[in-house]
């Protein structure tokens, strides 16, 4: 029987390595050459053929759900396709897996930033 907190597949690890004083760089340990021509595949699409496009990167996130820039991407893929609520939802996904808290500025109002709900 399948452990309901354990996921099917695994979904690997992700890395943060500090480069510099305030710069930081992630590494996935799974994400090798292959997955990155799929991403860029779909980055070369977003411009032309968007729904082609999101679906390759909800391909990625399938098989490497810690794959960052197949969030990222797919946001703005959503985004630019006008479904502006899932493309939030998906840069959130992403922000949550990278552990980090999730912090917006109001650039119409000059704002200082909030913690969003």
């Amino acid at each position: 029987m399948r452990n309901p907190r354990r996921p099917e597949k695994p979904t690997g690890i992700i890395i943060l390595r500090q480069t510099a004083k305030h710069e930081w760089s992630f590494c996935l340990p799974r994400i090798g050459e292959e997955v990155h021509e799929r991403l860029e595949e779909g980055i070369d699409r977003i411009g032309t053929h968007p729904r082609r496009a999101a679906a390759i990167f909800r391909e990625l996130l399938e098989e490497y759900p810690e794959h960052l820039d197949a969030y990222h991407h797919l946001a703005l893929t959503l985004d630019k396709m006008g479904k502006r609520d899932e493309a939030f939802r998906t840069w959130e996904s992403a922000v949550k897996l990278a552990g980090a808290e999730l912090w917006w500025a109001s650039c119409s109002t000059g704002a200082s930033p909030a913690r969003c709900p």
